[in-house]
């Protein structure tokens, strides 16, 4: 933190901004870090999912990646637009994300929640052919 200081104040008194440049690229560095690690866990997620999905369909997810960018840049190649680059990293992220839900969806029994159910006989019969539950209150 000293040297920090001690650095800021000799740039100053040489008039070079070393200093703001130095911490600007530390400041654009920090960015790329936090960037690499949101797209390192989203590829561990996405590996992580395909692990649940069988056969020869767990590889639609990876052969999905390269062929959607490559499709999207030559259609933007075709018809030019100011957010290229941005618009196709996202529609490439996004349909791979929806072919690997799709893919879990309907290829694992990962999003399954109708479960068989065997119903109760008993007392929920009772209740359902009209007779009702009559709370009482006690008497002190």
């Amino acid at each position: 933190m000293v040297i920090a200081y001690l650095f800021f104040h000799l740039s100053i008194l040489i008039n070079q901004f070393w200093y703001a440049e130095l911490f600007t690229i530390f400041g654009w560095l920090s960015i790329i870090s936090i960037t690499a690690l949101v797209i390192a866990d989203a590829l561990i997620l996405l590996i992580k999912a395909t692990d649940d999905i069988s056969g020869k369909l767990r590889f639609i997810p990876f052969i999905t990646l390269p062929s959607s960018y490559i499709t999207l840049r030559v259609l933007f190649f075709y018809f030019p637009s100011d957010l290229t680059i941005v618009a196709s990293l996202s529609i490439m992220i996004l349909l791979t994300i929806f072919i690997t839900f799709l893919l879990l969806k309907y290829k694992t029994k990962k999003f399954n929640t109708k479960t068989g159910m065997k119903p109760l006989r008993g007392k929920d019969d009772e209740e359902k052919k009209g007779k009702r539950r009559i709370s009482r209150k006690r008497n002190n």
